[in-house]
């Protein structure tokens, strides 16, 4: 995934520097800058990375717990994770350095 968003990002290099001229801003102001929101100081920009991740948090969010195929299979994942860890809590909301092994 790390490789997806490395690689979406450098895609829209050219066309954000364009974007940067068309607004007014700046080249050479750090991405950080660029994408901070304006209550902070910043310019507002999105992030390409986080778009993305709230678009596949999204998805995953509409079929969950719906009677559909996938549904089932996201329920079934879910409850064989539960099995390995060997806990009868949800593995996504345990800390992670403790049960990650």
């Amino acid at each position: 995934m790390t490789n997806d968003i490395e690689e979406a990002e450098e895609l829209f290099k050219e066309q954000e520097q364009g974007v940067l001229n068309i607004l007014g801003i700046v080249k050479n102001v750090k991405r950080e800058l660029r994408r901070l929101q304006p209550t902070f100081g910043g310019f507002g920009l999105f992030n390409l990375a986080t778009e993305q991740l709230i678009g596949r948090i999204n998805l995953m969010m509409q079929h969950y717990h719906t009677p559909s195929n996938l549904s089932r299979k996201l329920d079934i994942s879910l409850k064989y994770q539960q099995l390995q860890v060997g806990t009868n809590k949800n593995p996504l909301t345990l800390d992670y350095n403790k049960w990650g092994i």
